[in-house]
């Protein structure tokens, strides 16, 4: 019995760590996307802060002349300026913010952190959703549950328990076939 629950034992954790490992498989790909989604947020976020900094100039300019013409005064050309600069360090931020991010998706990738490259979704528009489209309305979490590997490898973790429990009893219950065995040979 010790040895049918033993081997029981080592092929339960032998599905659990399967679905550990399937489990890890999909941490890494979540990982990724979460990284790819982010550069492709920021390159629209720095698309739009270059957008603002120009806007932002061509009123600096515009404020500036109309100072030199008496219509502004240097107050309006200096909480124009600081606007500017103000929007330049953002821009400054999102750049930087874009450059870290493509590191972190060429470490996730296993790409050098130094790599070039330019991402399929990264110079789309963003894209409004269709009317007609409609969400998921609801879902069977009895089903989601099954599939998530990480619930499957508890449940061969608590197998792994019960198994053990068994061989645990077993040791502790009397061993009557040596006993028999024993008096069988010797019957003095």
């Amino acid at each position: 019995g010790k040895i049918v629950a033993m081997n029981a034992i080592t092929k339960a954790a032998e599905k659990a760590a399967q679905e550990m490992h399937i489990s890890e498989a999909e941490n890494v790909i979540y990982a990724v996307d979460a990284a790819y989604w982010m550069v492709v947020s920021l390159k629209a976020k720095q698309k739009l802060a270059e957008s603002y900094v120009s806007l932002l100039d061509s009123l600096s300019h515009d404020v500036h002349l109309m100072l030199d013409q008496g219509v502004a005064t240097q107050s309006d050309v200096l909480s124009v300026d600081v606007k500017l600069n103000a929007a330049q360090v953002d821009l400054v931020k999102v750049q930087n913010g874009l450059t870290l991010s493509r590191m972190a998706l060429a470490q996730v990738c296993g790409l050098p952190v130094n790599a070039q490259f330019t991402l399929a979704d990264e110079d789309n528009q963003v894209a409004v959703p269709e009317a007609g489209i409609e969400p998921a309305g609801g879902y069977d979490m009895e089903q989601v549950y099954q599939n998530r590997p990480d619930l499957r490898a508890l449940g061969q973790g608590i197998e792994v328990a019960r198994l053990q429990k068994r061989v645990a009893l077993s040791s502790m219950l009397p061993s009557v076939v040596l006993i028999g065995a024993y008096e069988f040979s010797n019957p003095n």
